[in-house]
């Protein structure tokens, strides 16, 4: 591997050889200084995160680069999720004081997989980082004889997604041949299009005809027409089993059972990296494969489409995280209610970003648009950044709650009343929580108010009902989270039930400080949002293109701006109705 290559993957490079370091010396304990493998962990995700900011808005990551034959990815997009993980895996060892030489391991061997996931280039990559980082948590959740029952839940079913996974990837690879994220999306077009048109068309329609024709003949069409039909066959349920294991991993409905263990048992180291790094990276995962590769109408939309699952997912996880928010008595429990509503959001604005970017390889037919492509290109890129500035948002806020989940006492020590006067007893803990909750619950102009809103805005521009029902769905679950925070507002300036509580750690405290102080300024900070939107440029476009470096650097340059759409008399368009069968050239696939 050349100096290049490995300053590329720097944060990755660094992770992986701490790693192994830390799960070399987990079996020695330190007698003199009990610390001292946290310590180590700290430094080498320190250096991580230092790499990860050197590459953020580095220009030389304009068009993406592709190492090791493809086989992973550094562009704006990654640097950003490195530099979240990272900092993920330093508030989880911060706070962690407790963690044993094996959970300091774990979490570093989860970190490296998870950059592994974010970096993944290749079908193979993306399967080693998630089953990386999920074995590893496994370890982060099984922290004592009483969690072992939660540990093998989580391994279990961790197992069974797995196995969907990596069937849907076997069908997939199966039915195009590559395992390349670079080249899946055109070799499916490919076989829709050897499906719909040619031979195999000729094939159905001799076979549906009433003339008779020779044995011979017939023999031959049937095996034409078999094996155009065949991949396609072998395509679309790989494509569904390959989307469903990544929004469970991403906790998504009916998956979030899993999670739910996490919360419930699960470590503040466990707890960070799930709100700050699995999510992230399965939802970096889900951006490169389906939002970036598969968003030709043929794999998007209905009746072979991934947007009907899509649609289901998102609303059974804004339904049922609205229904755990409302009904929690205690911390943990509203954060995996919230987490689930937030994972309904993110969904939304993928499905949105993948509508905008088929659009912008529709032709017009009879509506007259004003340079339909550039305005398909500027709303995908739109919407992707408000998806990375609400996934952002919500990973400060989910550490944010885990650090006043450690600072204000576990409620499963203390029973559900750990928030009860926390302003009397700690007024600095209380006031700071106090801004944690409202910033979750939507309150101007904190960042996660100005991340919704961004969603919103770009998900409104489409004009697909079934989007626009959602978005609705959506704002009716914040409302549920809003009133979940609403309870735990009112216990935390509550007069305390007790005498007052031991001081909470000082780490804790200050970070508990820094994400409301994050979620307050972070939705003001121009710089920030100058990043997301360098992260999100050209999405739709694969990294190594000379188009995706020129629309990255135009955004750089701020030559990038909305295109306005005229729409004459035949209404409101939506891609996926009225113009997506002019996508790809490919004639209507043949109803036999």
């Amino acid at each position: 591997m050349s100096p290049e290559i490995l300053g590329h993957l720097a944060p990755l490079a660094i992770l992986g050889l701490w790693s192994l370091l830390l799960t070399g010396l987990a079996r020695w304990r330190a007698a003199l200084w009990p610390g001292l493998h946290r310590a180590i962990g700290l430094v080498g995700a320190g250096l991580a995160g230092l790499a990860a900011l050197a590459l953020l808005g580095d220009p030389a990551l304009d068009s993406g680069l592709l190492l090791l034959d493809g086989g992973l990815v550094v562009d704006h997009l990654a640097a950003l999720a490195d530099l979240v993980v990272v900092a993920a895996l330093i508030f989880a060892l911060a706070l962690d004081r407790a963690a044993s030489p094996a959970a300091v391991a774990s979490a570093t061997v989860l970190g490296a997989g998870l950059l592994l996931t974010i970096h993944a280039g290749d079908l193979l990559a993306l399967l080693a980082g998630l089953e990386i980082a999920a074995l590893a948590l496994t370890l982060l959740v099984a922290r004592g004889r009483g969690d072992r029952p939660a540990a093998l839940r989580w391994l279990i079913g961790q197992g069974v997604l797995s196995a969907i996974l990596f069937f849907g990837v076997a069908l997939l690879v199966a039915a195009t041949g590559t395992t390349s994220l670079m080249e899946l999306g055109g070799r499916a077009a490919v076989i829709f299009t050897r499906w719909g048109a040619g031979p195999a068309q000729v094939a159905v329609d001799l076979l549906d005809g009433q003339m008779a024709i020779p044995a011979a003949l017939e023999a031959e069409a049937r095996v034409r027409a078999v094996g155009a039909m065949a991949p396609v066959a072998l395509f679309i349920p790989g494509m569904l089993m390959t989307f469903a294991g990544l929004v469970l991993r991403l906790g998504a409905a009916p998956g979030h059972r899993l999670l739910l263990a996490a919360h419930d048992r699960g470590s503040p180291a466990a707890l960070c990296l799930v709100e700050g790094g699995l999510r992230i990276a399965a939802l970096v995962g889900l951006v490169r494969l389906f939002v970036t590769d598969l968003h030709v109408p043929r794999q998007l939309f209905a009746p072979f489409g991934w947007s009907t699952a899509a649609a289901l997912v998102i609303a059974a996880s804004l339904s049922v995280g609205a229904a755990l928010a409302l009904r929690a008595r205690e911390l943990r429990r509203w954060l995996a209610g919230q987490a689930l509503v937030g994972v309904g959001w993110l969904l939304l604005g993928l499905l949105a970003a993948a509508n905008f970017y088929a659009h912008a390889g529709l032709r017009a037919g009879a509506v007259m648009i004003l340079d339909h492509h550039a305005w398909g290109l500027a709303s995908g890129d739109a919407a992707i950044a408000a998806v990375l500035g609400l996934a952002l948002a919500q990973a400060i806020a989910g550490v944010g709650l885990v650090a006043l989940l450690v600072a204000a006492g576990d409620p499963r020590e203390r029973g559900p009343l750990a928030l009860q006067g926390l302003v009397g007893r700690r007024p600095a803990l209380g006031i700071a929580a106090a801004g944690l909750l409202l910033a979750i619950a939507g309150a101007p102009p904190m960042a996660l108010f100005g991340a919704r809103f961004e969603l919103l805005r770009a998900v409104i521009g489409d004009s697909n009902v079934v989007v626009q029902v959602l978005a609705v769905a959506a704002l009716i679950a914040a409302l549920g989270v809003a009133v979940g925070a609403l309870r735990l507002l009112l216990a935390i300036f509550e007069r305390p039930a007790g005498a007052g509580a031991p001081a909470p750690p000082r780490g804790a405290l200050v970070l508990v400080l820094v994400a409301a102080l994050g979620l307050c300024v972070g939705g003001l900070a121009p710089g920030v949002r100058g990043a997301i939107e360098l992260a999100a440029a050209a999405t739709g476009s694969h990294p190594g293109q000379s188009a995706r470096g020129e629309r990255v650097r135009a955004r750089r340059e701020g030559r990038v701006e909305s295109q306005e759409v005229v729409i004459g008399e035949a209404g409101p368009i939506s891609p996926s109705e009225t113009l997506a069968p002019a996508v790809d050239g490919a004639a209507a696939p043949p109803e036999k």
